[in-house]
């Protein structure tokens, strides 16, 4: 595996039960279509985010798949 996909894992392990991981990585890549080091990224600040408004990461990671655009996902990263 790719060693930035361990890094998104060591990340999300940290958030969620082992057994959402992979799935959640999957989704992740293919919304974004994206290299590992966007993903890794992506994953980052959503843990961020929810770190920040004191939500669980999965509320968060809801907010992304709603995000629509570069602008979306800009405006929800700075909140």
């Amino acid at each position: 595996m790719n060693n930035k996909y361990t890094q998104v894992k060591e990340v999300l392990s940290l958030c969620l039960p082992a057994e959402n991981v992979v799935s959640l990585l999957e989704q992740v890549h293919l919304q974004l279509d994206a290299d590992p080091d966007t993903v890794l990224e992506v994953v980052t600040t959503i843990r961020d985010f929810s770190q920040r408004q004191g939500c669980s990461f999965g509320t968060a990671f809801s907010l992304f798949r709603q995000c629509r655009n570069l602008g979306d996902w800009q405006r929800l990263k700075n909140l």
